[in-house]
C-alpha cells in the first residue's frame, strides 16, 4: 500500500534530502522554464502522454464520456527494465543552444539521478511510473501556486496516478525503453521546477519566479488541455473542477 510506502520518511523530507547539491544548478538554468522549455513539445506530441492524460481526466472527472467513473483498482506500480543509461536528459537538452547542450545534458542527469534517491527514501519502487507522474503533476501545480507540495497530497496522488496508469493499455504495452523516455521527462521536469521554486525561495527573484510559474502552467496545460485555475490537488488526490 502507498500508505506504508510513505510511513518511515516524508516526501518533503525526502526531497530536502536527496537534492541538497541540486538546488544551485536548477536555479538559474539557462533558458529552462523560461525561454526554452524543452519539454513542451514531448508533452504535446507524445502519444503515451496523451493517452494517460485522458485517463486522468476521465477518473478525476474533467470528462465525461461515460455515465459512471471506472472502478478503482489497486495502486498497483507500473514500472519498467531500463536500459542503463538515461534516455530523456540527451533529447531534453538538444532544444538548447548548441554551447549550453551539455551543461543542460548534465544538469538534467543529476535532477534525475536526485530523483531516483527520493523514490528510495520513500520507499517508491525504482522507476514507478505513478510516482514520476505525481512529481510532474504537483511539482508544477504547486510551483503554479507558489506553494511547497503537501505530503498527503502527493501521497494520494502517487496512489490515483498508479490507478489510472495501471487501466491505460497503449502504456501497459508499450516497450520499456518508451516508458523510460515518458518517466524521465515527467520526473526531470517534476523535480527541476520544484528544485528552482526552493532556490528561488533562497534567493529572491521575482521576474525568474515569475517565469517559473507561467512554465509550470504551461506544462499541465500541455498535457492536460486545460490550465491549473480548474484542478485542485489535496489528499484526495487531483480533482478537476
Amino acid at each position: 500500500m502507498v500508505r506504508n510506502r510513505f510511513r518511515k520518511l516524508r516526501f518533503m523530507g525526502a526531497l530536502v534530502l536527496a537534492t541538497a547539491g541540486v538546488t544551485a544548478q536548477a536555479q538559474f538554468s539557462p533558458g529552462y522554464g523560461t525561454y526554452g522549455a524543452p519539454m513542451s513539445s514531448f508533452l504535446a506530441s507524445s502519444f503515451l502522454a496523451q493517452q494517460a492524460a485522458n485517463n486522468i481526466m476521465m477518473d478525476s472527472g474533467g470528462k465525461s464520456s461515460s455515465k459512471s467513473k471506472p472502478a478503482p483498482v489497486p495502486a498497483q506500480p507500473l514500472t519498467f527494465k531500463e536500459s542503463g543509461a538515461p534516455i530523456a536528459p540527451a533529447k531534453m537538452a538538444s532544444s538548447y543552444p548548441e554551447a549550453s547542450r551539455a551543461h543542460a545534458q548534465r544538469m538534467f542527469e543529476n535532477t534525475l539521478a536526485a530523483y531516483h534517491k527520493i523514490e528510495q527514501k520513500a520507499g517508491l519502487p525504482r522507476n514507478d511510473m505513478g510516482g514520476a507522474l505525481a512529481t510532474f503533476v504537483a511539482g508544477n501545480y504547486f510551483t503554479w501556486r507558489d506553494q511547497t507540495v503537501p505530503d498527503d497530497a502527493f501521497k494520494a496522488l502517487v496512489s490515483q496516478m498508479n490507478s489510472s496508469l495501471s487501466r491505460v493499455p497503449a502504456l501497459r504495452s508499450a516497450s520499456d525503453a518508451e516508458k523510460q523516455e515518458l518517466y524521465e521527462q515527467l520526473a526531470i521536469t517534476g523535480m527541476f521546477v520544484m528544485l528552482t521554486r526552493e532556490g528561488l525561495q533562497q534567493r529572491a527573484d521575482p521576474q525568474h519566479a515569475a517565469q517559473m510559474k507561467q512554465a509550470a502552467k504551461g506544462y499541465l496545460e500541455q498535457f492536460f488541455k486545460v490550465g491549473p485555475e480548474r484542478m485542485q490537488i489535496d489528499s484526495r488526490g487531483l480533482v478537476m473542477r
